[in-house]
């Protein structure tokens, strides 16, 4: 990547955080209700992803080295503004465990949704066997992971809890529930590509 490319992606994603931001006033979202603030985090998961690919779809080459320079921008420099921003500005304690929680778990996730993407948008020639395998291996993974969790508000978010060994804070919690939505996106994802499939192979004949 050229420094006009470094320079356009900090640019975007600083208007982003310079949004993010406008929508969280007053407070930075500390006086929203737990569930709206979680629908939130959903609705931004997967925004973040899709403008990983919007970022990645540019490029035709080295697309696994751009795709971690993306989760990169979208990480590490939102993280010294929030610290600037929470610490500096505000005078709040920046603890990223449970008070902005849901700061923190966008430090960790894009550096997993990047290299996904990275997967998607390369795996053209993976065979229908292989997109069945995957769907189904993401969809039990998921309902594992929901058994082993436990329901969605006692075990996802159990961080109340007077048991130490469920005693967990809001980023753990909110990285249980990123995972758990990170088998489900590649399970349907698959299944997308699954069914897309004979379509495109069907326009090709069509081409011939």
């Amino acid at each position: 990547m050229n420094i006009v490319s470094h320079l356009r992606l900090l640019i975007t994603v600083t208007s982003a955080w310079v949004v993010f931001v406008i929508v969280g006033l007053p407070d930075y979202y500390q006086g929203w209700p737990f569930r709206r603030l979680l629908y939130f985090c959903i609705l931004v998961y997967f925004l973040v992803g899709f403008l990983i690919f919007l970022m990645m779809r540019k490029y035709k080459s080295y697309l696994l080295g751009r795709a971690l320079w993306v989760a990169f921008y979208i990480s590490v420099p939102l993280m010294i503004y929030d610290y600037i921003y929470v610490y500096l500005i505000r005078q709040e304690p920046f603890d990223l465990l449970n008070r902005f929680w849901y700061l923190a778990v966008f430090y960790i996730v894009p550096w997993f949704q990047a290299p996904l993407i990275y997967f998607f948008m390369k795996s053209g020639q993976l065979r229908k066997k292989s997109w069945i395998i995957l769907s189904l291996f993401s969809f039990i993974s998921a309902a594992i992971l929901y058994y082993w969790w436990g329901r969605f508000e006692s075990g996802f978010f159990n961080y109340m809890s007077t048991d130490p060994e469920t005693n967990l804070t809001m980023l753990q919690s909110a990285l249980r529930l990123s995972v758990f939505g990170t088998f489900i996106s590649v399970g349907i994802l698959s299944i997308v590509r699954l069914l897309r499939r004979p379509l495109l192979d069907s326009r090709r004949w069509g081409r011939k």
